[in-house]
């Protein structure tokens, strides 16, 4: 079994990026052709993500729960993280794992 394999090229992804960064900056394209390294589309596309969460700030909520897949998950769907403000959410609508192999 193994990791899956990976078709394409490497840059495929920072491709995607620009694509993306160009699709929703609000800058002038003049500025955009000079940023055009992997630093740069990233940096671009981490501004435009806070603008978006900065945008969505009375409405979003974002909950970092500490713990590992085999033991966080059961308790988060469980709802047994412990005491929690009432105004937190109990269904999930997304989630993200960091540093999961």
């Amino acid at each position: 079994m193994g990791y899956p394999g990976i078709n394409g090229s490497p840059y495929d992804h920072i491709h995607s990026f620009a694509r993306f960064c160009k699709d929703y900056e609000r800058r002038p394209s003049a500025k955009r052709a000079s940023r055009n390294t992997g630093y740069a589309i990233m940096s671009q596309f981490f501004e435009l993500t806070v603008e978006a969460i900065w945008t969505l700030r009375n409405v979003l909520k974002i909950e970092v729960v500490l713990g590992d897949v085999i033991t966080g998950v059961p308790k988060l769907l469980a709802d047994d993280l412990g005491s929690r403000p009432k105004e937190f959410p109990t269904k999930y609508s997304r989630m993200f794992l960091s540093n999961v192999p």
